[in-house]
């Protein structure tokens, strides 16, 4: 947002919070590195506090290297702005400023409060909700984030990487649907959003278009970071890997999983086993085995349900039950293998897939996408 905002100093108010107090009335403000905007705390005649950014708009000013005004990137990005005139009330000016807000584009967005004119000055203040942590500044000053370090830093887990990616491009291509830019544009960035929108026909569709007009450019081997480069194989159909693990990582715990509740199993089994007090004692060789077995049979039939959903959802490049119905019909041979029985390996087939195509497709139906709660938390937040 700073970024498509680029007032030249020469154009912003020589001491902005100067002229907040005067303006405004607003007296809590404190100073930023950019001149261009400041950070207010306001208090409202109901006695709560809002912490607002105020930002200088010069009136029919355009940016340096920027056809578009301010303002008319603001209106690209956000509808129905309120507008205020100067108020001799400053707290009446405040609570008219708090209780409406434009409606943004989208949830990676500052909410934008109004927009205040200033005639006198030749200027209007936009008034955006104070954000102390915002995805800019994520990159702006923790750059290492998206590096493929040797040592990765631990704290920064690969889903929060991911996280962060999906945000960045959302916000990309959002901007390239309005008519704007962030920052400058190039082969490489059109080519990234291209193999990351989630409607696999618009990818197609894109992906022709810039593979005939890069046909005759040289581009340059801007080496981006493998989060990035390998996201379109990370995120097969319509699900991101945000949501769980996939691919091997998948497999494994699944696997792990069936390992570990057969085991648990077979351990009831063994107990429950166990004679009456006077009888004959089982081995405990017995009872391992009969341990391991079960922890071999549902580890085997976990791993074959993992690898068979995983390998139709790469296949198919598409996220649906009918992957879970392949991955079940899989798992479901090995009642079959074990009992040397075609039918039975059939049935037990059959039923599985019947089962896992139904969880699936109720899962899907029910549960929210990690992408969907996040966006209502949001939404929710700045409400």
């Amino acid at each position: 947002m700073k970024k498509l905002l680029h007032a030249d100093a020469s154009m912003a108010p020589r001491d902005l919070p100067s002229v907040v107090r005067e303006a405004l009335g607003w007296q809590s403000v404190f100073s930023s590195s950019d001149e261009s905007e400041v950070r207010c705390l306001v208090e409202l005649e109901s006695g709560r506090v809002c912490e607002w950014l105020v930002r200088a708009l010069p009136n029919d000013h355009h940016s340096k290297g920027n056809p578009r005004s301010d303002l008319s990137v603001l209106e690209a990005l956000y509808d129905d702005i309120p507008r205020y005139k100067v108020s001799d009330d400053p707290r009446e000016l405040a609570s008219r400023v708090a209780h409406r807000s434009a409606s943004a584009s989208s949830v990676h967005l500052c909410p934008l409060r109004g927009i205040i004119e200033l005639p006198a000055l030749h200027q209007s203040l936009a008034v955006f909700d104070y954000e102390p942590h915002t995805l800019q500044d994520i990159f702006k000053y923790n750059q290492h984030v998206l590096d493929d370090d040797e040592i990765p830093d631990l704290a920064v887990s690969d889903m929060k990487r991911r996280l962060l990616v999906y945000q960045l491009l959302r916000l990309v291509r959002l901007l390239h649907d309005r008519g704007l830019v962030l920052g400058g544009i190039s082969p490489s960035e059109e080519l990234v959003v291209a193999l990351t929108h989630p409607d696999p026909a618009h990818r197609s569709h894109a992906l022709q278009h810039i593979s005939h007009d890069m046909s005759n450019l040289k581009v340059a081997d801007d080496r981006l970071p493998g989060i990035i480069s390998g996201w379109e194989q990370s995120t097969r159909g319509h699900k991101a890997n945000m949501e769980g693990p996939v691919g091997s990582e998948k497999i494994l715990y699944a696997t792990a999983t069936g390992v570990f509740a057969g085991s648990a199993i077979g351990a009831v089994e063994s107990v429950w086993s166990i004679p009456k007090l006077g009888a004959k004692l089982p081995k405990f060789s017995t009872q391992v085995k009969h341990i391991g077995s079960r922890a071999l049979v549902l580890g085997a039939a976990a791993g074959f349900f993992a690898t068979g959903e995983q390998v139709m959802a790469t296949v198919r490049q598409k996220e649906d039950p009918f992957n879970a119905a392949f991955g079940g019909a899989v798992a479901g041979l090995v009642p079959g293998i074990l009992s040397k029985n075609a039918r039975v390996a059939f049935a037990s087939s059959f039923i599985a897939a019947t089962a896992m195509a139904a969880s699936s497709y109720w899962s899907e139906s029910t549960t929210e996408t990690a992408f969907e709660k996040f966006a209502k938390a949001r939404a929710h937040e700045r409400s």
